[in-house]
């Protein structure tokens, strides 16, 4: 499996500086690691991707059902077999099919991927809140054991 990540803005050789340190953890536990230009995919312009084969996890910045779906075609027309397809990415935000409710009566605000903690593996590196991970973790450490466990 390799990973994809949004690149630096107007690099596409460099990550985002805010995946930076995530990169390098994931390479050094052996992911090969490639990068594409999001805001462009965010603005509607051309963006290029990288041509592949296998298993590709997607470690970026969120996208509507809409973009996803597009994202993962694009993924998949370019050899590429996302782990996640656009029913589980758009069941796992969820967040757009509740917010219209909140026009029309009280709501509660909740942490939805909480609440389906025993569906997905959720992880946020460095934020144990709902992952149920130590505050501490590092993403080094995180790579490691996703490498370990066969990804």
């Amino acid at each position: 499996m390799d990973i994809l990540f949004p690149c630096d803005y107007g690099d596409l050789t460099a990550p985002d500086p805010d995946f930076a340190i995530e990169v390098s953890a994931a390479r050094a536990a052996g992911f090969v690691c490639h990068f594409f230009d999001f805001n462009a995919l965010r603005a509607g312009d051309a963006y290029r991707l990288t041509k592949g084969e296998g298993a590709l996890l997607y470690r970026g910045w969120m996208l509507s059902d809409t973009e996803y779906a597009g994202f993962y075609a694009r993924l998949v027309a370019r050899g590429w077999e996302p782990i996640t397809p656009p029913t589980a990415y758009d069941e796992a935000d969820a967040w757009e099919l509740y917010a219209a409710q909140f026009r029309t009566q009280d709501a509660i605000l909740k942490d939805w991927v909480k609440s389906a903690k025993y569906r997905w593996w959720v992880v946020e590196t460095g934020d144990g809140q709902v992952a149920g991970l130590p505050g501490s973790i590092a993403p080094e450490a995180f790579y490691r054991a996703l490498r370990l466990v066969g990804a």
